[in-house]
């Protein structure tokens, strides 16, 4: 449901300055709950830090949160790649995609050392190999 400006306006003056309204979820929360930004109103972002991670994974990845629990269940709350359980200086696992799909191209979920592996190989499986047979030949 859209609200009205008159609403939003009452909304937003029951907020104090501790606290700040999320207009996706319509709540009025911690500023704790928001992303810093640091040329928004009050330093923080316009959306609550949930409903701003359920925007960006239906955009950039065409999922929802729920989709994104199911996979992490899938695999074992591990790392695709490396299977650790720590997913890196981020508290939720990287969603690994084809950059080359718009659409259904998630191919799971992988930590931050593994997401920028494939990253800087630049998901070539070529490249790949070469590098794990020059690992091995140096380790002779």
């Amino acid at each position: 449901m859209k609200l009205t400006k008159k609403r939003r306006k009452e909304l937003e003056a029951l907020e104090s300055e501790n606290t700040k309204y999320c207009s996706i979820c319509e709540q009025i929360k911690p500023l704790c709950d928001f992303h810093f930004h640091a040329n928004a109103r009050k330093m923080v972002a316009t959306y609550c830090t949930q409903c701003q991670r359920e925007r960006d994974y239906k955009r950039k990845y065409d999922i929802t949160i729920s989709d994104y629990e199911k996979l992490l269940k899938q695999q074992d709350s591990k790392c695709a790649i490396c299977k650790t359980t720590n997913p890196g200086r981020y508290d939720n696992f990287c969603v690994d995609h084809d950059h080359s799909k718009k659409k259904d191209s998630v191919r799971g979920l992988l930590c931050e050392k593994c997401n920028r592996g494939l990253g800087y190989f630049d998901d070539n499986p070529e490249r790949l190999v070469a590098a794990v047979g020059y690992l091995l030949r140096a380790k002779k």
